[in-house]
């Protein structure tokens, strides 16, 4: 199996709820996939223009794949880039609630043990004005297909089945 049958699942499973573009540069990385979505809820009285409250919720998948076996290096180059993500394309107001960042890392020969324990151990959370205008996690994924193979850190587990059942389908 290889990295592009992969990010071909992926797309598939993600094209219903995201807007996705591929060989997209974000921030002078270049990324095979990316993918955003965007959701908005509203309370209103007799009408949508009488808006008594709302909350928005992002979510951004950034994915980067290489066909080399995958170091400790590329690991903390990418969760900086995650970091740096989570600074530049939140917006926080009044109307924000949440936004996710899944970085999605895959590789065709695998990861260094070192680059695994990063992965476990990295942790990205930020509120903003206290929480009154929403959060961000970062949650991070790392693909190896040589083993058949997903990690990720603590708060990319509630997303893992998802992953780990498009890595049983590439098979």
């Amino acid at each position: 199996m290889d990295s592009q049958k992969y990010i071909y699942n992926l797309k598939n499973s993600w094209k219903e709820y995201f807007d996705i573009f591929e060989n997209y540069n974000m921030q002078g990385e270049n990324l095979p996939i990316y993918a955003k979505s965007f959701v908005r809820n509203e309370r209103y009285i007799a009408t949508k223009k009488s808006v008594i409250d709302a909350y928005e919720n992002h979510e951004h998948c950034i994915v980067k794949s290489k066909d080399e076996i995958t170091n400790s290096d590329d690991i903390i180059n990418f969760t900086n880039f995650l970091k740096s993500l989570s600074e530049k394309i939140v917006i926080p107001d009044d109307e924000h609630m949440s936004t996710i960042i899944n970085g999605i890392y895959i590789s065709n020969k695998g990861f260094s043990d070192e680059a695994i324990k990063i992965c476990k151990k990295f942790k990205c959370h930020k509120t903003f004005l206290f929480g009154l205008k929403g959060f961000c996690d970062v949650r991070l994924f790392l693909i190896d297909l040589a083993e058949n193979k997903l990690y990720t850190n603590r708060d990319g587990k509630a997303m893992k089945s998802f992953y780990q059942s498009i890595l049983e389908k590439s098979k």
